[in-house]
């Protein structure tokens, strides 16, 4: 006899899929807060409706989970429930065909960005008075004037303690990855953020995520001499390795007021200054 499932997580389930595909079933039960028998039960209903769509990883990296995404008619069911017009969810949210080829050729960041998320939010359980207010992947390769995100980032969330919040955006390094192309990314979100006369979004952060602390050491000087070119203050970037991050359930290293921005300490994320309305105006659908 299978668990009696509650009928409000099946859209719960496809609103997760909508905004991190490739989830897998350990993801989508830290993320419900429910058993992994029941996530199964949930996917094999919500598979058998034509909703949910699965592949398998063939890198032997993986390990063997299915990894779930959202079918073209969950994809239509999911924004109509949520209110979201057609046109936003082709241009801001991560789904149809070149998002997924975008994911498939990154793997590896997909998988992992999915599990980070997956843990924070168990770990924002046991946190009193703290909660995960969105998170998502934001679509990757979009164009410029659809985006309300910086280029080179590949999520989003916020965190909330009463009505104070701390919004964030997610950027994935790889150990690989030449110091030029650091650079690069570091010139992108200046390109985003000097326009609106401020180094940094108000309470908006990166979160960089970094395979060791010699990347994050690499950042730190790509982001000081790019601050320092400019005469300005650095990015308000915060980091942590890359095994913390995977590790839940995670809980993100909260820093005071006067942390120094110049990505010198391990990960911060700082729930700042009270701010009318929501975490972001593009997070009006969580």
């Amino acid at each position: 006899m299978g668990v009696a499932i509650k009928p409000e997580l099946g859209p719960l389930t496809l609103g997760w899929l909508l905004r991190l595909p490739f989830l897998r079933a350990a993801d989508l039960s830290l993320l419900l807060g429910i058993h992994e028998v029941s996530v199964r039960q949930l996917l094999n209903d919500l598979e058998r409706r034509g909703w949910v769509e699965h592949l398998r990883a063939s890198s032997p990296e993986f390990d063997t989970q299915r990894l779930l995404m959202l079918s073209a008619k969950a994809i239509q069911e999911a924004a109509a429930a949520m209110s979201i017009p057609a046109d936003v969810i082709d241009h801001e949210f991560p789904v149809g065909p070149r998002q997924a080829e975008e994911r498939l050729l990154r793997m590896e960041t997909t998988v992992a960005m999915n599990r980070f998320f997956a843990g924070l939010a168990i770990g924002m359980r046991l946190r009193r008075g703290l909660e995960l207010s969105e998170v998502r992947s934001v679509p990757w390769g979009a164009l410029r004037g659809r985006r309300w995100w910086p280029h080179s980032v590949e999520g989003f969330g916020c965190l909330r303690s009463g009505t104070s919040l701390a919004p964030f955006f997610v950027a994935w390094d790889r150990a690989g990855a030449p110091a030029e192309h650091r650079k690069q990314r570091v010139r992108h979100w200046y390109s985003f953020w000097e326009p609106r006369g401020r180094s940094g979004a108000v309470g908006h952060s990166v979160l960089l995520i970094c395979p060791s602390v010699r990347e994050a050491k690499e950042w730190a000087r790509a982001l000081t001499a790019s601050a320092d070119r400019r005469g300005r203050e650095p990015l308000n970037v915060a980091w942590a390795t890359t095994a913390d991050a995977v590790r839940p359930p995670h809980q993100p290293y909260l820093a005071p007021a006067g942390w120094d921005a110049r990505c010198r300490s391990r990960g911060a994320i700082t729930v700042g200054a009270r701010h009318a309305g929501s975490a972001s105006d593009h997070s009006r659908w969580a």
